[in-house]
């Protein structure tokens, strides 16, 4: 591991800078230095790790006796001839907008990572503050669109605040205003999407679909997002006049930030990468130890860990991927589950929330061998495996739950995987399932266009092999002997603007055009996921 590290940014510049986070974050997981640009000539070779610079708006080379070097470039869209230049000097590389990093990795920089830039919960966390201003602005006016939407909804919303503030005094600014507005310089995914949303107050910010923004927040379930003036001013009156919306949006995007978009997940990410690039050279297989042998009235026993399925062999090299606690799936597990199996169990995250909440030991599967690590120190049984290759079976009628949260559409044959879990439920034994939503407006708009285009995340996630509807759904889990009990939506992008509406029996967005449907129907087009409870029959 990477235990000693030089971190080498100004901030004499502007306190707010970057690598005051990092630096933060860093200290939690390792021996750390900071050094500022004055004091280059002095760093001492080979003391360190990794010297890791963290961009800070200001040109200056590294030595070259400071190796490993790696980058964390934040500023490509603004002078990306100087920063190609730079990067050409790093072993290692990290971009914190999506399209810098394509654009290095053309021009021959191929360690170019994309890695987002992210909030600190403990400095842009949420304040109890009473909601003062309707709409804020925290930064720096600068001429052009900004500084023309910023005039724009002044003179529509007068309860605006506009101004700049620093760390507690901006969280407070954030936390005191209903709507947060933000509008980036150019195409950049900016701090200020992360700080807001860490501050549980709703974000509204240009689209940047186009630029990765999409693949870390969705529209109308995390944030709002605005691409043409007149669409910026209709929105926030919207949201100032729907108070429940627009809480329950910004609650969303602050348990998102929190949970996968922090400073230290971004750290844990490129130091993980750094040293897995450094350790291959040297690393020798591991012998798997056997399982422990169970009596026959023990406990389920702990499988061998077969070879990971094509759905799942990739994400081993994102374990942030991994520690999401699923707050939403959480609340339909039963509390009386006393035994309860969590498939794809990923980090444990979930099953330490629901440990915590009730007295109850839980059981983990999970394929990716770092994920099921870090599980093992925070559930009572993990087994490294793939579901479909599991063997031997657990105990029948074991589990009073079994959770599959966004597991079924990975499988090859979920039906026999659905088999299994019947088995090992216990009478009465319930089911939990988060599934995606095929039939969303996006998909349907994607095949009149042509398109069926796997994506990194979402929906159309590379590793998806079955897709499914609600109906589709209810269908799977009848077949299975498993009686559906409880069906929660999760709201997707556009959602928001067809509640709006009234709740029309229609869908009109683009090409698509579909009418005379009942209300239920016409919402399915309008939904990105489905929370299932399912009981065994």
């Amino acid at each position: 591991m990477l235990r000693r590290i030089a971190v080498i940014f100004d901030d004499e510049t502007r306190p707010d800078t970057t690598g005051v986070y990092c630096r933060k974050a860093l200290e939690c997981l390792a021996k750390v230095q900071h050094f500022r640009p004055s004091d280059l000539a002095t760093i001492p070779a080979g003391a360190f790790d990794l010297y890791l610079r963290i961009d800070d708006g200001h040109d200056y080379q590294l030595p070259a006796w400071l190796r490993p070097c790696a980058w964390w470039v934040i500023d490509t869209h603004i002078d990306f001839a100087n920063r190609l230049e730079r990067a050409r000097e790093f072993d290692f590389v990290f971009a914190a907008q999506r399209n810098g990093a394509e654009r290095l990795r053309t021009e021959g920089v191929t360690s170019a990572t994309w890695l987002p830039l992210a909030c600190d919960p403990d400095l842009h966390g949420k304040e109890e503050t009473g909601k003062t201003f309707d709409l804020c602005f925290v930064g720096n006016i600068m001429p052009g669109p900004r500084a023309e939407l910023i005039a724009l909804l002044q003179q529509r919303f007068r309860n605006m605040f506009v101004g700049r503030c620093y760390f507690k005094e901006m969280c407070r600014t954030y936390s005191a205003s209903r709507i947060v507005f933000n509008r980036s310089i150019a195409d950049d995914v900016n701090m200020r999407v992360f700080e807001a949303l860490a501050s549980g107050s709703l974000l509204m910010t240009n689209d940047l679909a186009s630029n990765g923004q999409a693949e870390l927040f969705h529209d109308g379930l995390h944030l709002a997002t605005y691409r043409e003036p007149e669409e910026l001013l209709d929105k926030v009156a919207f949201y100032l006049a729907h108070e429940e919306s627009r809480e329950r949006i910004a609650a969303a995007g602050r348990a998102e930030a929190v949970a996968k978009h922090t400073y230290r997940h971004r750290m844990e990410e490129m130091l993980r990468m750094v040293h897995s690039k450094t350790r291959h050279i040297r690393s020798v297989p591991v012998t798997a130890q056997p399982p422990e042998p169970v009596s026959v009235d023990g406990p389920p026993p702990a499988p061998s860990a077969p070879p990971q399925s094509d759905a799942t062999a990739h994400l081993g090299s994102d374990l942030s991927y991994f520690e999401f606690a699923r707050p939403e799936v959480a609340a339909l597990v039963p509390s009386t589950a006393r035994r309860i199996l969590d498939i794809g169990c990923g980090a444990g995250r979930l099953g330490e929330a629901l440990k915590a909440r009730q007295e109850t030991v839980v059981w983990g599967i999970e394929p990716v061998p770092g994920a099921a690590e870090a599980a093992k120190t925070r559930l009572d049984h993990v087994a490294q495996a793939d579901v479909e290759q599991l063997d031997p079976f657990f105990a029948q009628e074991f589990f009073d739950a079994v959770i599959c949260a966004d597991v079924l559409e990975h499988l090859r044959d979920p039906a026999a995987v659905l088999a299994k879990i019947h088995g090992w439920l216990a009478p009465g034994g319930q089911l939990v399932a988060s599934i995606p939503n095929v039939r969303h407006h996006s998909i349907v708009r994607g095949l009149l266009e042509g398109n069926w285009t796997y994506e990194p995340a979402g929906l159309l996630d590379r590793t998806h092999l079955r897709f499914y509807t609600r109906r589709e759904i209810e269908k799977l889990l009848y077949r299975a002997s498993l009686t559906v009990t409880d069906v929660q939506a999760v709201p997707g992008p556009g959602y928001d603007a067809w509640e709006a509406a009234g709740c029309p029996g229609e869908v009109k967005i683009g090409r698509l055009h579909l009418g005379g449907l009942e209300r239920a129907d016409a919402e399915e087009f309008y939904l990105y996921q489905y929370l299932v409870r399912a009981t065994k029959a």
